[in-house]
Formats: structure tokens, C-alpha cells, sequence
């Protein structure tokens, strides 16, 4: 985005700071994508590390909080945001200490705390987040382009919703740290904090002011007129590109909504195997009971685990095309997956649910003649191309990889200890890693399931 910037606006830009993980502008450059990369109107904070808060995060959030505040009156101020912003840009509320912030964000990372969730507790915890850094900008004029890892309706909230005004509350934020668990094992600042906040809230009644105005602590109202938000990319123009380049090679596919807007891997694993299973039924579909009552029993259990009738009868619908084509399925999913930390290995979010994933088809296999019947794929990749901060995007699974013996251990002791990126690192010399490079877009995960009969 910032290269985009420069190429159009140019010498009208006066002062330009990117704020990038670590490494990210190298990574780019050693990947033959030196082209995203600005030429002379950015200074880059090559300092942050978008997977946890740091000392650099402070610091960022300080260079450009001052570099907004010494606006004035017609000035403009663009903002280019996209996912991970909510640890590249850490401002906290005082009395918070950076150490607190950072305890609060690990606890929450490995306690599988849902993205939205997280950020909300950042916001309430933020000088900058929640509309902050627009009214940090005023007087000058504030427009905000954003790469969204977020459902469309909530794009403006990415990176902790830097521009846009927020509506939540300290009391919620408490009652996400208690839905974990983590009253007790968060930093003691952080929860009088938040208790202080909601208790004064609650006597003056002063969030939701007007639709741009929003109490946001103690004496504080973040006022964002001045800004217009503009969502330039979303998870859903990748999924309608997909859909398309599927389209053209004659390939059924669905992008298939869940009513859970966010799993752990091991339930993802789960459900990705469950609808696996249940396609594998119907391309196979013989007119006898038993078959039907296969067909019955596995649509239940996807129901039980968040799928709606409606969705499944779509994925019935074209897995009815694809069986008369003769052609393959393929099933593109895009909600939010979370980790809970157990393990002291290494991966992310899509290599723990490809292997999830594959161990669950491996336990379903063995037993079901309609699985056997078709070959299964799962591609589990993160948008950006660094899964969980790695150096891949993430992996390709399938049954027959929950049955190998990597270096002695077995696919659910690696999955037990965190450490899917070792398990795919070493299962035949990392064949089934999937390595892009940084791509520079963070548009949330995708998993994409291509099932195909195998006598076809």
C-alpha cells in the first residue's frame, strides 16, 4: 500500500512512516518483491513484531501519535492499515506498563481468545486504539485506507480501529478476560483499570454520545469526523477470486459461511473432517438406506458443530454438480481460527489445522468406505505468508500424513505440543510446507478442501 502511495501521490507527500514487522522489508526484497517495496518518501520502523506487543510497539506508537498530533488546520493525514496492527502499535492507558500490556496479550493469545475479542481488550486499553490516532490528528483532515482481516462489517475496527470511533466498553473488555479465565492470571493494572473505567462509565453514561463522538475513559471523548475510512480489501474479493478461477476450470465450489465466528484448530480440524466426510457421501451416494443413513448421521454431527441446514444443503447442491461432471469439489472457508497453547512447540493457526485436520480424516477413514472412495486435500494457508510468525504460509494435508512416524514422534504428539511447523518441516524434507514469501496483504486465513472421487 505504501508503495501505491508513493507512485501516486509522490513529491506531495511531505513526511511518510511505515510501521512493519521486523525483517518484513528484507524478507520482501529477498523474495524478488523489492517492487512493493517505497522507494524514498517512507521511513520504515522495521522494529515491531505483529504476532506480540514489544518495546518497539511503544515506541512506534509514540513516533507517530507525535507526528499527528503537530497537524493543523488543512493538513491531511493517510493512514494505510491492515491486520496486525493491534501489537505493531501499542499505546497504553496510564497507569499501564508495557510489561502489563504485554502479559495481557500473551495470556489472551494462548488462552484462544477470539480475534475480536482481543482487540476490543486492546482498545479499552489503548490511548491510540478505538479512534485515538484520528483525534490525536485534529484539526488536519484524516483518511484511512484499509486491508481488512476482519469481516466486512467490522473492516474499520482492524489494527484495534486506529481511525474509527468504538462503541465498546471497560466492562466488556472485563467480561472477555473472565470468559477465559484470566481475571486472576491478568496483570492486577490491567483489571483495576478496566473496573475503574467501567465504574465512572457507568455514572456518567457517556459512551455513544453522538455516532462520532465516544467516551473512551476518565474525561476523554475521541471525536472522528475528521476521518473517512475506506476498506480497499477484504477476505471476501480473495474468496470471489478463487470462486472465479473455479468457475473457469468447471470446478463446483462454495464458499461455506459457519455460524461460529471463531474455533480453535482442534475444532476446525474436526468440522473440516466432518463436511469432508459428509461430501465424500454424497459424491458416492448409492440408493439404499444404509447409505442414506450415513448421509443423516454425518449431517447432524456437522450440525452439531455450527454448520446450518442452509449451508449444507448448498454444499449438497454442488457436490451433486460436481458428481455429474465428474469433476472435483472444492470448499473455501475464511472464519477466524484461534491456538490454545499447550505445547512448547513451534507453528501457527493454519499448520495446527492442517494437521488437526489430518489426523481427524485419518480416525474417519478407517471406518467409512466413502472416505476411502475419494481423495481429500486440505490447503490451510495465512494470507500474509508468515503463519503464526513463520517463515511459511502453511500446509497441505491429508489423511495419509496422520500416519507417519516423524523423528520418532507421532502426528498427535507433535499436535499436542504445539509444534505442527516441525512436524511439516520434517515430514518428507518439508514437501508439504507451503512457502510464498510475505506477500504484503493480510486478509485472514483461508482453508480450502478439494474432494474428488477417486474413480472419476
Amino acid at each position: 500500500m505504501c508503495r501505491q502511495l508513493e507512485d501516486l501521490l509522490g513529491e506531495e507527500i511531505v513526511q511518510g512512516v511505515a510501521v512493519v514487522p521486523h525483517g518484513s522489508v528484507q524478507a520482501l526484497i529477498d523474495s524478488g518483491k523489492g517492487d512493493l517495496v517505497p522507494r524514498k518518501k517512507f521511513e520504515f520502523l522495521d522494529q515491531g513484531n505483529s504476532h506480540t506487543v514489544h518495546k518497539s510497539s511503544c515506541s512506534a506508537a509514540e513516533y507517530i501519535s507525535g507526528i499527528a498530533a503537530s497537524l493543523k488546520t488543512g493538513d491531511i493525514l493517510i493512514t494505510l492499515i491492515s491486520g496486525g496492527g493491534s501489537t505493531l502499535v501499542a499505546l497504553p492507558k496510564p497507569p499501564l506498563t508495557l510489561e502489563d500490556k504485554m502479559s495481557v496479550v500473551q495470556l489472551m493469545k494462548s488462552h484462544g481468545v477470539a480475534k475480536l475479542e482481543q482487540d476490543l481488550v486492546h482498545k479499552n486499553l489503548s490511548l491510540i486504539k478505538g479512534g485515538g490516532l484520528s483525534e490525536m490528528a485534529a484539526p488536519a483532515k484524516v483518511i484511512s485506507v484499509i486491508l481488512s482481516d476482519l469481516p466486512h462489517a467490522l473492516s474499520a475496527q482492524v489494527s484495534g480501529g486506529l481511525t474509527s470511533t468504538d462503541s465498546s466498553t471497560p466492562q466488556q473488555a472485563l467480561e472477555i478476560l473472565q470468559k477465559y479465565h484470566l481475571g486472576e492470571k491478568a496483570p492486577k493494572a490491567v483489571i483495576d483499570l478496566l473496573a475503574k473505567d467501567a465504574q465512572e462509565a457507568k455514572s456518567r453514561k457517556l459512551y455513544e454520545v453522538s455516532p462520532n463522538i465516544v467516551f473512551s475513559g476518565p474525561n476523554r471523548r475521541r471525536d472522528t469526523s475528521n476521518t473517512i475510512n475506506i476498506v480497499a480489501g477484504t477476505e471476501e474479493i480473495a474468496v470471489r477470486g478463487i470462486l472465479q478461477e473455479c468457475n473457469e476450470l468447471g470446478i463446483p465450489a462454495k464458499n461455506v459461511i459457519q455460524s461460529a465466528s471463531n474455533t480453535n484448530t482442534a475444532e476446525n480440524g474436526l468440522l473440516l473432517a466432518c463436511i469432508s466426510q459428509y461430501v465424500t457421501s454424497l459424491l458416492t451416494r448409492r440408493n439404499n438406506s444404509h447409505t442414506e443413513s450415513d448421509i443423516v448421521s454425518v449431517e447432524l454431527e456437522c450440525i452439531k458443530m455450527g454448520m446450518t441446514k442452509t449451508e449444507l444443503k448448498e454444499i449438497a447442491r454442488i457436490s451433486e454438480d460436481a458428481k455429474n461432471a465428474k469433476k472435483p469439489v472444492c470448499l473455501i472457508f475464511n472464519s477466524e481460527v484461534t491456538v490454545h497453547l499447550r505445547g512448547s512447540g513451534k507453528g501457527g493457526p493454519c499448520q495446527e489445522t492442517a494437521l488437526a485436520t489430518a489426523i481427524c480424516l485419518k480416525q474417519r477413514h478407517r471406518q467409512h468406505e466413502a472416505l476411502q472412495a475419494c481423495d481429500v486435500q486440505l490447503l490451510s494457508i495465512d494470507s500474509d505468508g508468515t503463519d503464526g510468525g513463520t517463515n511459511v504460509a502453511g500446509a497441505l494435508a491429508n489423511h495419509e500424513q496422520a500416519e507417519c512416524i516423524v523423528n520418532g514422534k507421532t502426528a498427535q504428539e507433535y499436535l499436542d505440543n504445539n509444534d505442527s511447523f516441525n512436524f511439516y518441516k520434517h515430514l518428507e524434507n518439508g514437501r508439504y510446507h507451503v512457502t510464498t514469501g510475505p506477500t504484503g496483504t493480510d486478509i485472514q486465513n483461508l482453508q480450502i478442501l478439494l474432494i474428488r472421487n477417486r474413480s472419476w
